[in-house]
């Protein structure tokens, strides 16, 4: 890693608090609400968030003695390799492609499971949003790229030009004459987002806007004619017409909608017919019983990929991806007390050239990420913790002793739900839990207890073979010293909550280790495999 100090040039301006005053804080958990940012904490918050762990001792230290190199420390990490998965996680509940439930039927349907496929699919457009970030490319990319990410899995199924020889995902472009407009452009996004004949590609130019837009017409409250029976299509068509109601929504979806005959599908369940582009049924809403050609919001527009340029021109365009990732990073959604500083992190998003790392290190800044404890209106007097998601606490404790839980069949079971646990651990399976929950369900707690208890055995048994995971480096398993023990469990806790413990939780944690080594009957691994379990299942883990 580069030192901080090599980059505290690169610093905007001096980090200051709420109050204008400037940085500062001690080490506690819940410093005293002097008007300073508790530099811990945030330096807590960037790490999660950008890197998906905790910070080291190193870094505690060097932002403690000097808290102007926080702002120092954010630009090292928006250049670390993590950046882009962070990225793909933050947009993993927005595109909703992280799903075990895809409609094609892929048995037999080349090499690899059914499982594997659909994990690769929902990575396309994801890895498409990931380089986009990393390589500094205009954000717009992401609805006009000509390009899409595939890796050796998809390469053999779908229509696309793969590099020979390469491994992993590699820069592609579909071979089957669809048009370039980024995301919209990928079999992901048409295999989460089918469609029926009668739908006629409503839902997908529904899926569009809300993700490049944060418009989801759904939502809209809109009284509409109860008498209509909606299984008779002849009456739905002529509401569609004649009622206002009806007429105020579908004025915009349906020329929407127009856009996409080209990925429609006779047969959704055919994973063959699915992964192509026919460039013969781009006209086909002109042979539907109410045509409706392609449009954007009452301009002209010729195709898709003259929708992925509307939308890129939109002014909702940057106003959504700065809703996005405040969202992501504040870990609530804005309120209107808030648009004036919005507005000021959309110009610098602006500014950036568009780029995302530009919006993340203006809002980054936000002395309301940085320490939330001054906010106003709704959230007035909350600490507004944020909840540590599914992915988040495997990568951190995965950092803190090299495990990684694995359900039968080899997947993550923090990221999988037929057979893992992701949507019990407070997180979304794209599908029927579409987004994760503002508070994390009580089955949390019983899968982070696993956790700890698998993370815990694995750590001390590559400790006993001469391997220790950073979590147990410094401590002899062999030999009972007390005061050895004591320098190992405030290493430990302020590598596993990101902090120095104060004397009393250092007191309390060392007592639970000496009254394990009884019950253990002096046995040095058992009783660290039972402290680190202990250490791991604080509820500290999940709050930053």
């Amino acid at each position: 890693m580069r030192r901080w100090g090599a980059v505290a040039a690169l610093a905007l301006v001096a980090c200051t608090a709420p109050d204008g005053g400037p940085v500062g804080g001690d080490s506690a958990a819940e410093p005293e609400a002097t008007g300073s940012i508790d530099v811990i904490f945030a330096l807590n918050r960037l790490s999660l968030d950008l890197r998906g762990r905790r910070p080291d001792i190193e870094e505690q230290e060097a932002v403690l003695a000097e808290p102007e190199l926080l702002e120092a420390a954010l630009e090292e990490m928006l250049y670390e390799e993590t950046f882009g998965t962070r990225v793909k996680a933050w947009y993993a509940d927005v595109l909703r492609t992280r799903t075990e439930y895809y409609p094609a039927l892929v048995a037999g349907y080349g090499p690899g499971s059914p499982a594997d496929l659909w994990a690769s699919v929902g990575e396309e457009p994801l890895e498409l949003m990931a380089r986009v970030a990393t390589e500094d490319l205009p954000w717009t990319e992401i609805a006009t790229a000509d390009w899409s990410m595939a890796d050796e899995l998809l390469a053999s199924r779908w229509p696309v030009e793969y590099p020979e020889g390469a491994e992993g995902w590699q820069v592609v472009r579909y071979t089957d004459g669809r048009p370039a407009a980024g995301i919209l452009s990928t079999n992901a996004f048409h295999w989460r987002y089918t469609s029926t004949l009668s739908n006629q590609n409503r839902g997908r130019a529904n899926a569009a806007t809300r993700i490049l837009l944060c418009s989801d017409l759904k939502e809209r409250s809109v009284p509409f004619d109860a008498t209509v029976d909606l299984a008779d299509e002849a009456a739905v068509t002529e509401a569609l017409d004649s009622d206002p109601s009806c007429v105020s929504c579908h004025v915009s979806l349906d020329p929407l909608a127009a856009h996409f005959w080209g990925f429609f599908s006779e047969n959704t369940y055919s994973a063959l017919e699915s992964s192509y582009y026919r460039l013969g049924r781009e006209e086909w809403w002109s042979l539907q019983d109410r045509p409706v050609g392609p449009g954007y919001f009452g301009a002209s527009s010729s195709g898709l990929e003259s929708l992925g340029r509307h939308i890129a021109a939109d002014p909702r365009f940057a106003s959504c991806v700065v809703e996005q990732i405040g969202e992501a990073l504040m870990g609530r959604a804005g309120t209107l007390e808030e648009l004036d500083q919005d507005t000021a992190h959309r110009e610098a998003f602006i500014a950036g050239g568009a780029t995302l790392r530009s919006l993340v290190r203006s809002l980054a800044m936000d002395p309301r990420y940085l320490d939330p404890r001054e906010l106003e209106g709704e959230h007035a007097g909350a600490r507004a913790w944020k909840i540590v998601r599914p992915d988040v606490l495997a990568s951190q404790v995965e950092t803190l002793t090299s495990f990684t839980w694995v359900v039968d069949d080899g997947s993550p079971a923090l990221a999988t739900d037929v057979e893992g646990v992701r949507v019990l651990a407070g997180g979304a399976d794209g599908y029927v839990v579409s987004e994760a929950p503002a508070d994390p369900p009580a089955t949390t707690s019983l899968v982070q207890r696993r956790l700890a208890e698998g993370a815990a055995d694995h750590a001390v048994a590559l400790a006993l073979e001469g391997a220790a995971p950073p979590i147990l480096e410094g401590l002899d398993l062999t030999a009972d010293d007390p005061e050895a023990a004591r320098a190992w469990l405030e290493r430990a806790g302020r590598l596993a909550l990101g902090r120095p413990l104060d004397a009393a939780e250092l007191d309390e944690l060392h007592a639970l280790h000496q009254d394990l080594l009884v019950h253990a009957d002096g046995d040095v691994a058992e009783a660290a495999a039972g402290t680190l379990t202990a250490l791991l299942r604080d509820p500290a883990l999940l709050l930053y």
